[in-house]
C-alpha cells in the first residue's frame, strides 16, 4: 500500500473580512487589552480609520498567542498577509513562512514606493 505524505498548513491573515476565511478568532480576547479599542471589535471593518492603528496594535500583541499555536500545531507551512512579524516566529520552529498578499500588484507597488520616500530606501535595495 502506497502512503501519501501529509503536511500541515496554518494561516494568519489580516483581520479584515476581504482577508478573513473562518480561521483565527483571537480577536474577542485581544481587544480588551489596548486603550481605546472597543471591546468586541473583531475585524477591521468595526473600526472607524482614525482608530485603525489601535488595531494594528492589538493585532500585534497576538504574537505570543500566534507562537503558541504554531508550537502546537507544528505546521509545515504558514501563509500571512501584514503579520510582519510571523517570520520571526515560525522560522525557529521548523515552520516555512509564506507570504501570501491579497491586495493587487498596483497596491504593493504604491507601498513599496511610499516606504522608499519616507525612509529613504534606495531602489537598488529592492533589486538585489
Amino acid at each position: 500500500m502506497v502512503t501519501t505524505p501529509t503536511f500541515h498548513i496554518a494561516m494568519f491573515p489580516w483581520f479584515a473580512m476581504g482577508h478573513i476565511t473562518q480561521y483565527l478568532h483571537f480577536s474577542n480576547k485581544f481587544a480588551e487589552r489596548v486603550d481605546g479599542l472597543a471591546v468586541g471589535v473583531e475585524t477591521m471593518s468595526d473600526v472607524p480609520l482614525h482608530k485603525g492603528s489601535l488595531f494594528a496594535q492589538a493585532f500585534d500583541l497576538t504574537q505570543d498567542q500566534v507562537k503558541v499555536v504554531l508550537q502546537h500545531l507544528k505546521p509545515n507551512f504558514i501563509f500571512f498577509d501584514l503579520a510582519y512579524w510571523v517570520p520571526t516566529l515560525a522560522c525557529p520552529l521548523g515552520i516555512k513562512p509564506m507570504y501570501f498578499p491579497t491586495v493587487s500588484v498596483a497596491t504593493l507597488t504604491m507601498l513599496v514606493s511610499s516606504m522608499n520616500l519616507k525612509y529613504n530606501i534606495g531602489t537598488t535595495r529592492f533589486s538585489k
